[in-house]
């Protein structure tokens, strides 16, 4: 590799770290995973925690979980009922969850 081609890659680097709006114009650290436990279910993009302060690009509206008082990861369904989310398969696209018992 000869020297140009060296600064090359090194101003081209630096260029795109000083100015992350040319990739996209989305702060990926903005739309950091989150939970509600140690131990919960991870979530990420398309879902997010509702009533927490990231931009609407981190996830879909209406794709929304609370956590409960016990740190449950909470999915409400509209006119219906409130699922204890166990887990979530990114890969297969699945949500595991139990019906909330209603105390």
């Amino acid at each position: 590799m000869g020297i140009p081609l060296l600064f090359f890659f090194f101003f081209f680097f630096l260029f795109m770290r000083l100015f992350p709006e040319i990739d996209g114009g989305i702060q990926y650290d903005e739309c950091k995973a989150s939970r509600c436990s140690h131990h919960g279910s991870v979530i990420r993009f398309p879902f997010r925690l509702k009533d927490q302060p990231v931009p609407d690009h981190c996830g879909y509206l209406g794709f929304e979980f609370t956590c409960s008082e016990e740190n449950r990861t909470i999915l409400e369904l509209p006119n219906s009922a409130k699922l204890w989310v166990r887990e979530i398969n990114y890969t297969s696209q699945e949500i595991f969850s139990m019906l909330q018992s209603q105390t």
